[in-house]
């Protein structure tokens, strides 16, 4: 397994890569963009594949050519044969449903995470993403974001190390700003705050969202501030919190800046892009010591022993009392000015930096092309 190497000197790294990849020639890649058509585009899988693209396009050596859906009804092996300029030499996927039958040239294959392997709740996407999975280990590469996720995908999908590179995906400049606009802020209420981030437009057991309702609940009955932002909100599940409905990420960014720490209650995430945009914004993040979350917040806020690991299954769970109490402990003595200094949070994120993203994108495409 190779991991993204992170130090300094990150455009000597890059261009040195890029001469191993090719001396004299610009190489087309086929890059899926499949998912930038499809509802929701704008986070997730949709925001892995915008960042690929654009990590690329500063490459003197890679061409990316893009594959997107044109209709409802398009395969991804028409959309493949109708972009295909011939001489390409690798095709890259943002997702194992993103791969076709047959297998024209080499695969670099991202796999954000194996959640519909490892937790029942979500057995409910079949035998076809099963199948799809299966698919993926006929790729030459794995890309993935994390550690844990690649130890995941090597238990799981049995590739083997040499088949997978992590390269993390970088947080966007947005949220790594010095300053803000003075009409970036959605809420006019300028109290020290908790923030929590919610979709409840589909289900998602995984992120536990009703725990977010507890911890919210405690805080205001203490008469302390607790903010909700996202889509799909309902004041039944989040009493006494302030709501803030569909955020642009300008406004995100400026709910991260003026928080005094961010509420991250999730049991599973492949690598979980809302801890690292709070953190290169300066806010600190409180989760639990879980899955990729753990590898993902370190020095950039605290992790708490997980009271109902994934691996019980039992993703409905609430928290014990005394598990609130821990939480509301500790998000407490950081609004008075007890937790990690904002500097101190926002060089924890300078890891997810696109050079590092761009570096570990031309290992993956130097190792396919091997």
């Amino acid at each position: 397994m190779r991991s993204v190497v992170l130090s300094n000197r990150e455009s000597d790294l890059r261009e040195n890569m890029e001469r191993k990849l090719t001396a004299h020639t610009v190489t087309p890649i086929l890059l899926d963009q499949w998912s930038l058509s499809e509802p929701g585009s704008d986070r997730g899988l949709g925001r892995y594949a915008s960042e690929v693209f654009s990590a690329l396009q500063s490459s003197l050596t890679i061409a990316p050519v893009k594959i997107a859906k044109v209709s409802p009804s398009d395969k991804i092996a028409v959309a493949l044969s109708r972009e295909d300029p011939g001489t390409a030499s690798i095709y890259h996927a943002m997702s194992a449903d993103h791969l076709p039958l047959r297998k024209l040239r080499p695969w670099v294959c991202s796999i954000q995470d194996v959640i519909p392997l490892d937790l029942k709740a979500y057995t409910r996407f079949g035998i076809r993403t099963r199948i799809n999975f299966a698919n993926a280990r006929r790729a030459d590469v794995v890309l993935t974001n994390c550690n844990y996720t690649a130890d995941r995908i090597m238990k799981r999908l049995f590739v083997p190390a040499k088949k997978i590179v992590v390269a993390p995906l970088p947080v966007s400049a947005l949220f790594r700003q010095e300053r803000l606009q003075e009409d970036d802020s959605p809420n006019a209420d300028i109290r020290p705050y908790i923030l929590a981030m919610v979709d409840l437009r589909t289900p998602d057991p995984r992120k536990r969202y009703h725990w977010i309702g507890q911890i919210s609940a405690a805080l205001t009955a203490r008469g302390h501030r607790f903010v909700v932002a996202g889509r799909g909100l309902d004041r039944m599940v989040f009493p006494g919190a302030d709501l803030v409905e569909a955020p642009s990420d300008a406004q995100l960014r400026s709910l991260f800046v003026n928080a005094a720490a961010f509420y991250y209650p999730s049991a599973y995430e492949g690598q979980g892009l809302p801890p690292i945009e709070a953190m290169a914004s300066g806010c600190p993040t409180l989760a639990y010591r879980n899955s990729s979350v753990q590898e993902v917040v370190q020095g950039g806020g605290a992790v708490l022993d997980d009271p109902a690991p994934w691996q019980r299954q039992r993703l409905g769970s609430v928290l014990d009392q005394a598990d609130v109490d821990e939480a509301v402990s500790t998000l407490v003595s950081w609004v008075h000015g007890g937790g990690p200094a904002s500097e101190s949070v926002r060089q924890s994120a300078r890891r997810f930096s696109q050079e590092n993203f761009r570096e570990g994108l031309l290992e993956a495409y130097s190792l396919a092309a091997r």
